[in-house]
C-alpha cells in the first residue's frame, strides 16, 4: 500500500529570491531576509520541482540580504524563490482492528521536490485506513489531522477523486498549471452555476428538523443549509390528546403576509395558516420563517421541507451532492484549458458541462407542489382544508374533502 501525503501549500507564504547563485556553503544571498528568523525552516525552489529542498536557518540573519543556513545538497541559480515553511515533517497513523496506531518512524521529513510525500507499507491490507498531520520542528507543534484515507481510495463523488481525475486528463500530475486549491475553487463554482440554473433539484430536497413554536413568537430561524422552500407543515397536537393534525401552511409573498398580519392587537392563536420567508442577517444568514397567526402555545412542530444549498467542497473527503460528479470535472477542465490558452479544448469541455446539465434535467423527478388541480375540482373548501384549517371533525368531512 502506498499512502500519499499532500505537501502543504507554500504559495501564500513569506518569500524572497536568491540574489546570487548558490553552489555550496552555509550562506544564502537573497533580496531580503528581514522577514526571516533563526530556527525557521525554508524551502529553496518551487514546491514540486526537481532539486527543490528544505533547510533551516541556524542563526539570526547577519544582514538584511543574507541568511545563515544548514548546507544544501544542490546548486540553485539566481532568482530561485526561497519560502518560509511552517511544516517540515509529518506523522502518519493507521487504523485497523478498531484502533489508531502511529508508525514508529514518525515524524518523518516531507519531500518538497514533489507535490506529495509517499509512504509505503508492505504489510497493510484493504482493511487499513490512514490519517496524517504535519509537524513543525521550529515550534514543536502538530497541525490538525487530515481527512481519513481508506485503502479503497476516494469515492467517486469526493473532491479527492475528482481532483485526481482532472489532473490525469489535463496531464498536470505535479500541479504545474494550477494548485489543488484552484481546482477545488472551480468545483465549487460549478456547483454555484448548477444551483442558480434550477432552484429545485431533486437531489437537494430535504425534510428539515422540526422547529418548535414559541408562545407569542412568529419569527423563526431557517436551517443554515436552507436554499429554497418547498412546503411548510404544521402539526397541531395539544397535550390533552383531543387532536393530532398535520397540514400545510399557505405561502404568502411578504406584502400579502404583512396585510394578513397587520393587526398588532390580534390575539395569539394556534390555528396557524400562513408563512413567508424573509432575508437573513448577521445573526442568521440563511433567513427567517414567519408564521401567522402568532402561536399561543409552545412546543408545536413547524416542519420545513426545502431544497438545501450545495455542500461546500473544502477538503479531499468532501463529497458533492450532484449524482453525476463528472459535470464538475468538465467545468474545471474547461477552466484549466482556458488558463493554458487552448480555447478549442476549453470550449469542448464547456459544451460537455452544459450537455450534462441538460441530462440532469432529464433525470429530474416530477416535483410535488401545491395541488392546484384539486382546487379546481373542489373549490375553496379544499384549499381551506389544505392550508390553514387545523382539524377535521367527522368521517364525513374527511371523505368529502379528501
Amino acid at each position: 500500500m502506498i499512502v500519499t501525503i499532500k505537501n502543504p501549500d507554500v504559495s501564500q507564504n513569506i518569500k524572497t529570491f536568491l540574489s546570487t547563485e548558490y553552489s555550496s556553503g552555509t550562506t544564502l544571498e537573497v533580496d531580503s531576509s528581514t522577514s526571516f528568523a533563526d530556527e525557521q525552516y525554508i524551502l529553496v525552489g518551487e514546491l514540486g520541482l526537481e532539486n527543490s529542498e528544505i533547510t533551516s536557518l541556524t542563526a539570526t540573519p547577519p544582514t538584511n540580504t543574507t541568511m545563515t543556513i544548514g548546507a544544501l545538497k544542490f546548486s540553485h541559480p539566481r532568482g530561485t524563490p526561497v519560502y518560509y515553511i511552517a511544516w517540515d515533517k509529518y506523522t502518519l497513523d493507521y487504523y485497523v482492528s478498531g484502533a489508531w496506531t502511529n508508525y514508529a518512524s514518525m515524524p518523518s521529513a516531507l519531500t518538497y521536490d514533489s507535490q506529495s510525500t509517499e509512504y509505503r507499507d508492505s504489510s497493510a491490507t484493504s482493511e487499513y485506513s490512514w490519517r496524517y498531520r504535519y509537524y513543525s520542528t521550529e515550534k514543536t507543534a502538530y497541525s490538525d489531522y487530515s481527512d481519513t484515507i481508506t485503502a479503497t481510495g476516494w469515492p467517486k463523488k469526493s473532491v479527492g477523486y475528482m481532483v485526481r481525475e482532472i489532473r490525469k486528463i489535463v496531464n498536470d500530475p505535479d500541479g504545474k498549471t494550477l494548485s489543488d486549491e484552484q481546482i477545488i475553487r472551480y468545483l465549487n463554482k460549478a456547483q454555484d452555476k448548477i444551483f442558480a440554473l434550477f432552484g429545485r433539484w431533486w437531489f437537494l430536497y430535504k425534510i428539515g428538523t422540526a422547529i418548535d413554536t414559541v408562545a407569542s413568537t412568529k419569527t423563526y430561524k431557517l436551517p443554515s443549509d436552507f436554499g429554497r422552500m418547498h412546503t411548510v407543515l404544521f402539526n397541531y397536537a395539544p397535550t390533552d390528546g383531543t387532536s393530532d393534525v398535520t397540514y400545510n401552511l399557505r405561502y404568502l409573498p411578504t406584502v400579502e403576509f404583512d396585510y394578513e398580519s397587520r393587526n398588532n392587537d390580534a390575539s395569539d392563536s394556534d390555528e396557524i395558516k400562513y408563512y413567508t420567508i424573509v432575508p437573513g442577517d448577521s445573526d442568521n444568514a440563511a433567513g427567517y420563517l414567519k408564521i401567522w397567526p402568532t402561536p399561543e402555545t409552545a412546543g408545536f412542530d413547524i416542519i420545513p421541507r426545502y431544497y438545501k444549498t450545495f455542500t461546500d467542497l473544502d477538503s479531499f473527503a468532501d463529497e458533492t451532492d450532484i449524482p453525476i460528479p463528472s459535470i464538475l470535472e468538465d467545468y474545471a477542465m474547461a477552466e484549466v484549458y482556458k488558463i493554458r490558452g487552448d480555447e478549442q479544448t476549453a470550449l469542448y469541455y464547456d459544451k460537455l458541462f452544459r450537455e450534462q446539465i441538460e441530462l440532469l434535467k432529464l433525470m429530474q423527478r416530477k416535483q410535488v407542489g401545491q395541488p392546484k388541480h384539486l382546487w379546481k375540482w373542489e373549490g375553496r373548501n379544499a384549499e381551506n382544508r389544505l392550508f390553514g384549517k387545523r382539524s377535521l371533525t367527522t368521517d364525513a368531512d374527511r371523505e368529502r374533502n379528501w
